[in-house]
């Protein structure tokens, strides 16, 4: 497949990547989700928009071979557990923070509190190639 995936109406709609979309940049508008494992060519995501990797299976990594943007209200959902396990977004090109939330959903038991200090330092939870 090729070309812009977005859903601009009411409602939700998760768009699950198990493949590879390589080609094609996936917008995530307001009452949408990008989850899987697989590969998009590009991300936006739009105010009201989530980007959970995990949404389908715990610690997973969703991968963008281009670049991918984050606008205020976006929201990026992340699993972690105290062993350090967490998902990932890996970016090939450049990351763009413009604003957005950052929710964690943190498995049970106890979290050390060395892990929690290093949780910014230690696990790339969205890394970026170039930028």
């Amino acid at each position: 497949m090729s070309g812009t995936f977005c859903h601009p109406c009411l409602g939700t709609l998760t768009l699950a990547v198990t493949g590879s979309i390589a080609n094609s940049i996936a917008t995530v508008s307001n009452g949408g989700t990008l989850a899987g494992s697989g590969t998009v060519g590009g991300l936006v995501a739009q105010s009201g928009g989530t980007v959970a990797p995990g949404a389908l299976s715990p610690f997973t990594t969703l991968n963008v071979s281009g670049n991918a943007s984050f606008a205020p209200g976006s929201i990026f959902l992340v699993n972690i557990n105290p062993a350090g396990q967490n998902d990932k977004l890996l970016v090939t090109g450049t990351a763009t923070l413009t604003g957005g939330t950052v929710q964690v959903l943190a498995g049970t038991g106890t979290f050390s509190p060395t892990i929690l200090i290093a949780m910014p330092v230690t696990l790339p939870t969205i890394s970026a190639w170039d930028g």
